[in-house]
C-alpha cells in the first residue's frame, strides 16, 4: 500500500466512526491539510485527486468542499502560491464537476440547488478561466461548465 492511500484509508475509516460530524471531523482543518500533504509528500506519488475522492467517498457533499478549497485558492495559502495554485484549481474543477452531477442526479429545478449556489459558481469558474492556472483539459472543462450552467440559467 501507497502512503497515500494508507492516509486516505485512515481518514476514510475516521469519517465512518465519526459519521463526519462537523464537531468531531472539522472539514475545513483536514482538507487544508491532507492537501497540503498530498502536495509536499505525495505529489508524484498519488492519484491526482486522492483527498477530493477521499471526502466524497464519505458522503460529503461538494457543495461543503468548494468553499473550503476556494478559500485557500484565493488567499494564496503556502505552500499552494505559484505554478502550485493549478493544484487547487484542478481540484475546484473536479468538485464543482462533481456537484453539477449531484445536482442533476437528485432532478434539482436549480442547478447546484439555487440561484445563488449558480451564480457563485458561474463567477468562480469565470475567475479561474481569466487564470492562468488551468492546464487545456481543465479550461475546456471550465468552458463546457459555464456553457451549461448559462443554458440553465435562461
Amino acid at each position: 500500500m501507497r502512503p497515500f492511500e494508507a492516509v486516505a484509508l485512515k481518514v476514510r475509516s475516521l469519517g465512518q466512526r465519526l459519521h463526519a460530524a462537523e464537531a468531531t471531523f472539522p472539514i475545513p482543518i483536514l482538507l487544508p491539510m491532507l492537501l497540503r500533504y498530498a502536495l509536499e509528500y505525495q505529489a508524484n506519488a498519488a492519484s491526482p485527486m486522492w483527498v477530493m475522492d477521499t471526502f466524497l467517498e464519505l458522503d460529503i457533499r461538494p457543495s461543503a468542499l468548494v468553499p473550503v478549497v476556494e478559500q485557500m485558492y484565493y488567499t494564496n495559502e503556502q505552500p499552494f502560491v505559484g505554478k502550485h495554485r493549478r493544484v487547487l484549481a484542478a481540484d475546484l474543477v473536479y468538485l464543482i464537476q462533481a456537484w453539477l452531477r449531484e445536482s442533476e442526479r437528485h432532478g434539482d429545478s436549480v442547478l447546484f440547488g439555487s440561484e445563488e449556489n449558480s451564480a457563485s459558481i458561474d463567477e468562480l469558474l469565470t475567475g479561474l478561466a481569466r487564470s492562468q492556472d488551468l492546464d487545456p483539459e481543465r479550461q475546456q472543462a471550465v468552458d463546457t461548465l459555464r456553457g451549461r450552467i448559462a443554458q440553465a440559467m435562461r
